[in-house]
């Protein structure tokens, strides 16, 4: 069947649902209101509409980032549809005239209602490999991670191992598209979107050689969404300063290691040295870890995300990437700073193939002065030498900021992040910053309850 011919008979079904529902419920509300069952009729409309919003979803198709854009569109849709039946009801039957508003509310609940389920259903039940070509599981080829720099041979994104533990963590679904003799691509799909990586800085692209075009990726990611109709798809890719035409928001600080941990402090400025020199004069413990060190890592990681205003990833990621990214090559670590037995700062790393990145970081803001953060990071440096590491990544950062400021002082690399989206974001809810001031203001046991589910997705 044709696209056109496709969309032709998907809009007499939704006319055939929205006539049929229409009718049915002008003959229900006319009975009623001869038989004062009034409250009856209105009490049936949450489930009328939100069955008639399901069937209205249905007919757009299986795949939610398909048609997820249409929803503002279904909800106006069957919200005109109830409006009217409501008001000739009331124009033709009642005197004095008297529209039914409570009626028109339980209707936007049942629309709501059978809008998230259908999405939800949907999701659930979705078949890629059908619909797109899209297939759910990895290839078995000979293609190498692109980490698209010289002397990077991997990233910690590569790890194969990585998006079964996303997926995992959130409910989601991992999938790889691409060309078996060329690229390949693993992406995670979110029910809202395609992203290779969420909560990652970087994406996962395997190729057959270094030298392959990212704009070979670029056409295919604009063919799926201009083409194939799929709505929100991010590659999480790395850039050079001189491809920018102007500085990128984001940037990755790198920082290349050298043979021993004594070498390396000698590369540091004074400055920096005599930083280092003063925390360690603190007599922190530093401890080192897997699971037994996970509850005082996400209590410290949590806070700190309060204080920042965003919320905190929930618990259950963690584990995830302990139990299961330390094979294959991997390593996830946690790193607790300690003073009488007091937590003051917490890491949770991960390294791959040389590349080692520390990904998620806090300190207790008093012990700023102490040079706290100056410590933990020496001290993850010098295990990062231990394990033959060749890069010590910082992480991401807003350029220009405090925390980026911080960074440069490691005499770090700044790595544009440069990520792909079709189509291009109209709102980044990282930049807004009332959002960070309001969370700060909620109680902690609410905002850290209510943060893993916006942290899921703010990724």
């Amino acid at each position: 069947m044709s696209k056109k011919q496709n969309t032709h008979n998907t809009f007499l079904l939704i006319v055939s649902y929205l006539l049929i529902a229409g009718g049915l419920n002008f003959y229900i509300g006319f009975i009623a209101q001869n038989n004062n069952l009034l409250w009856l009729y209105t009490g049936i409309q949450l489930p009328l509409y939100g069955f008639l919003a399901f069937l209205l979803a249905r007919s757009l198709g299986r795949c939610p980032l398909k048609w997820r854009r249409m929803t503002i569109h279904t909800l106006l849709i069957l919200l005109a549809h109830s409006y009217w039946v409501f008001f000739l009801l009331a124009w033709l039957t009642i005197t004095p005239y008297q529209f039914n508003w409570f009626a028109l509310g339980l209707a936007l609940i049942g629309m709501i209602l059978g809008i998230k389920l259908r999405l939800s259903y949907t999701y659930k039940r979705c078949d890629c490999q059908l619909a797109t070509g899209t297939i759910e599981k990895p290839f078995e080829t000979n293609l190498i991670p692109a980490s698209e720099y010289p002397g990077i041979k991997a990233l910690i994104t590569h790890h194969p191992e990585l998006p079964a533990i996303i997926s995992h963590s959130f409910g989601w679904k991992p999938l790889f598209i691409g060309t078996p003799q060329s690229w390949k691509m693993n992406l995670i799909c979110t029910g809202k979107s395609l992203v290779s990586l969420p909560h990652f800085s970087y994406g996962a692209l395997f190729v057959s050689h270094q030298n392959t075009h990212p704009d070979e990726v670029t056409q295919y990611l604009q063919k799926m969404h201009f083409q194939q109709g799929f709505h929100g798809l991010e590659y999480r890719s790395l850039s050079h300063e001189s491809e920018l035409v102007e500085p990128a928001y984001k940037i990755s600080s790198w920082l290349t290691l050298q043979p021993t941990p004594e070498e390396h402090f000698e590369q540091y400025s004074a400055n920096l040295r005599s930083k280092i020199r003063r925390g360690l004069r603190q007599n922190f413990d530093l401890v080192s870890g897997k699971e037994e060190l996970l509850n005082d890592f996400y209590k410290t990681y949590a806070r700190h995300m309060r204080h920042l205003g965003s919320g905190a990833i929930a618990r259950r990621f963690f584990s995830n990437l302990l139990q299961s990214y330390n094979s294959k090559g991997g390593i996830a670590k946690i790193y607790l700073l300690r003073h009488h037995n007091r937590t003051i700062g917490a890491a949770f790393s991960l390294a791959f193939e040389g590349f080692y990145e520390n990904g998620w970081f806090a300190t207790h803001p008093r012990w700023q002065k102490h040079y706290a953060s100056y410590v933990l990071h020496h001290h993850m440096i010098n295990d990062a030498i231990a394990m033959s590491c060749h890069t010590y990544s910082f992480g991401r950062s807003t350029r220009d900021s405090g925390v980026h400021h911080f960074k440069k002082q490691w005499n770090t690399t700044d790595i544009p992040l440069n990520w792909i989206s079709f189509p291009e974001p109209t709102v980044n809810l990282r930049k807004q910053s009332w959002i960070r001031t309001l969370w700060k203001k909620l109680p902690y046991p609410i905002g850290n309850h209510f943060g893993n589910y916006i942290a899921k997705w703010i990724y």
